[in-house]
C-alpha cells in the first residue's frame, strides 16, 4: 500500500514540474517575441497562451533589466 502512495506522490511531483517547465517555456518565448518587437502583445498572448497582464509584467521586467544593463 505504501508503494502506491509513493508512486502517486512521485507522479504528482513530476506533473507539477512539467507544468512549471511549460509555463517557463511560454514565458521565455514571450520574452523573446517582446524583445524582437515585431508582434503586438495581443498577438504574442494568442501565440504563447498567456494573458495580456502576464505579458505586461514580462515586458516591464525586461525594460527594467535592460535599463540596469546600460
Amino acid at each position: 500500500m505504501g508503494g502506491r502512495i509513493l508512486d502517486y506522490e512521485a507522479k504528482t511531483i513530476k506533473n507539477e514540474g512539467l507544468r512549471e517547465g511549460k509555463s517557463e517555456g511560454r514565458k521565455e518565448a514571450a520574452r523573446n517575441l517582446i524583445r524582437a518587437g515585431k508582434m503586438s502583445l495581443e498577438e504574442i498572448a494568442e501565440c504563447v497562451n498567456l494573458t495580456l497582464d502576464e505579458l505586461n509584467v514580462l515586458a516591464s521586467e525586461g525594460a527594467v533589466k535592460q535599463g540596469n544593463a546600460q
